[in-house]
């Protein structure tokens, strides 16, 4: 069987060094574990944890190579949710790459300790018109309506409907809300999270921001001219609850337009960049970030827009830290060991080839010839596969 490995010469052509920097955190001896997010991992509470060192000492070394500005922010959590982070001090950890090789920090409090979760039952009742119904809290990073938090319809009555679901999390501090359709863009107007320590897991929601209709629904194409030179673009909006992980890639044209293709969508709100990191928007004619854009189903079925400019271009792809995950190509596939959450490969056109959640190890379907630029984990690499 042939085994087609990275050459040397690919990997010091497309891979970029990486930066690396130590913190160290001091937190209270009630912590067992400890986790840092920040801008240089796109702010994920899971992807960075500590190693403990003594009782009330943490330690790691993070990759910083793709902060382009010199600033680093982070936060520091007991646990892999946000319902962990510290609360004193209450504002984040900031400070120059440049003027810190090792970075000491100390935590006084932190909001909550992470206990045993279970599962619990969460009921909900809802206005009659509402057709589905979905879940989002702690429990799942207040990452936004998903196929796995979609609740069931179990009951019509008099007053509404209900809607039920299981969840795994800790009775202690989990906190909720709903959402009466598949985005942020449906959200209860009730700007306060249920909370099961206090509210229980029977509840009911009077109103939202608006339900969402199947009836309405359709596909609305998004036709991009970008500026000379663009050779990915990424569409990032409320039909994805603005997560950079699952933003859109655009399909390069011969014309070197871009086209975006959401379905199923009553319309939402988006921005586009030029990599799928949150420091590369697209900007104004005055170079200021520019306000999202707007489109409707099915006024804007067919939408063609244009970009004037890019926050940034980015000069090369950030590198997967060697330290942390091995990347190597064999047999037409991309393999990957050390995945914490998931990896995603992308053709240089921008195209998403493959996305997978997993850990451990991965190995991709098999692949023409070529160079894709793999993300995993929220750190992204060029891999030349032959």
């Amino acid at each position: 069987m042939k085994k087609i490995l990275l050459s040397l010469a690919s990997l010091l052509i497309l891979a970029v060094p990486t930066k690396a920097l130590t913190v160290t955190a001091t937190v209270p001896s009630e912590a067992s574990t400890c986790y840092l997010a920040g801008n240089f991992n796109g702010w994920s509470t899971s992807a960075t944890p500590m190693t403990k060192v003594d009782a009330t000492t943490y330690t790691a070394d993070i990759d910083v190579s793709s902060i382009t500005n010199d600033s680093l922010e982070f936060r520091v959590l007991a646990g892999a949710a946000w319902a962990y982070e510290q609360s004193d001090p209450a504002d984040n950890f900031k400070l120059k790459i440049s003027e810190n090789p090792t970075v000491n920090v100390t935590v006084v409090a932190f909001k909550a300790y992470p206990t045993t979760a279970e599962d619990l039952v969460i009921e909900v009742l809802v206005p009659s018109d509402v057709v589905d119904c979905y879940i989002v809290g702690s429990f799942n990073n207040w990452s936004g309506p998903s196929a796995e938090t979609k609740m069931a319809l179990v009951e019509t009555t008099v007053d509404g409907d209900v809607f039920q679901i299981t969840i795994n999390a800790e009775a202690a501090t989990v906190e909720y809300k709903f959402c009466a359709g598949p985005a942020w863009d449906y959200e209860q107007t009730d700007a306060t999270n249920f909370k099961y320590a206090t509210d229980g897991g029977t509840v009911a929601v009077n109103s939202f921001k608006k339900i969402f209709d199947p009836s309405k629904t359709g596909t609305i194409v998004i036709t991009a001219t970008v500026p000379e030179g663009t050779v990915a673009s990424w569409l990032v909006g409320s039909n994805i609850s603005w997560s950079m992980d699952n933003a859109v890639a655009g399909v390069k044209n011969v014309d070197n337009t871009f086209t975006f293709t959401v379905t199923d969508t009553e319309g939402f709100e988006y921005r586009l960049y030029n990599l799928n990191d949150w420091s590369y928007p697209e900007i104004d004619e005055l170079g200021a970030d520019r306000p999202n854009r707007v489109v409707a189903y099915p006024a804007d079925a067919a939408t063609s827009i244009t970009v004037y400019a890019w926050k940034q271009v980015p000069s090369s792809i950030a590198s997967i830290s060697a330290n942390k995950f091995n990347v190597f190509s064999a047999d037409k596939t991309i393999k990957v060991e050390g995945v914490d959450s998931q990896v995603k490969i992308f053709n240089l056109t921008g195209r998403l080839i493959q996305a997978v959640k997993t850990t451990g190890s991965f190995i991709s379907q098999k692949l023409n010839s070529g160079i894709y630029i793999i993300n995993v984990d929220g750190l992204a690499q060029k891999v030349l596969v032959k």
